[in-house]
């Protein structure tokens, strides 16, 4: 509604929620699950900072900038502490290789954990495997929030944040390929979110 009311006149926000409540993109995310096909939650609960740390990757293909088109988050499950690396793929050996380099600059956890998509087999399990032995590496259902919740759930704000730094940039009236460059602004818009205090962390940030 904010977005429409400064290009539109006349739209009300209650037109806004009618459209939401019969878009045929968004019914699909809002429908309630019976009862019948409801699963027990199962909490996955870290006791201490470096137990578990997920990892996931975040398409920005229909932005690429200099070959760069996906994102890296490295996300500690307790505390939140994330970082990040501007990938030019997902191929496994690429993505193998920023995870290591990360868990080699951070608290090593004991458990890596990631969904099944392909970037994470094969030659990222090895890599990881070979330098750092003693972490095990378990692989959730591709974008279930029971297993990659954490990293799932912030990936959305961590991407809008990207996109409101590009805009700020150009706001700033920086040249095209200054406000365009994400893999730069990737890691401005981490810092930001590793900053942010947080209800569910007793007003602490990660």
């Amino acid at each position: 509604y904010n977005h429409l009311k400064g290009d539109w006149y006349g739209i009300t926000e209650k037109a806004c929620q009618i459209y939401i409540s019969i878009c045929p993109e968004c019914l699909p995310a809002t429908r309630i699950t019976t009862k019948a096909k409801m699963n027990p939650l199962n909490m996955i609960l870290s006791d201490t900072i470096g137990r578990r740390a997920q990892v996931d990757l975040i398409d920005m293909r229909s932005q690429e900038y200099d070959g760069y088109t996906w994102i890296l988050r490295y996300r500690d499950h307790l505390s939140g502490y994330s970082h990040v690396a501007p990938l030019f793929s997902k191929e496994s050996i690429e993505v193998g290789f920023e995870v290591v380099k990360i868990m080699s600059s951070t608290v090593i956890p004991d458990i890596l954990q990631s969904d099944n998509g392909g970037e994470f087999l094969g030659k990222c399990i090895e890599m990881v495997n070979e330098h750092l032995p003693e972490v095990h590496v378990v692989c959730g259902r591709a974008r279930h929030p029971q297993s990659q919740g954490g990293i799932e759930r912030s990936n959305k704000p961590f991407k809008d944040g990207v996109q409101a730094w590009m805009q700020e940039q150009r706001r700033l009236g920086k040249e095209e390929k200054e406000w365009k460059n994400w893999p730069f602004g990737v890691y401005h818009v981490n810092a930001a979110m590793n900053l942010r205090t947080s209800r569910s962390r007793d007003g602490l940030s990660p």
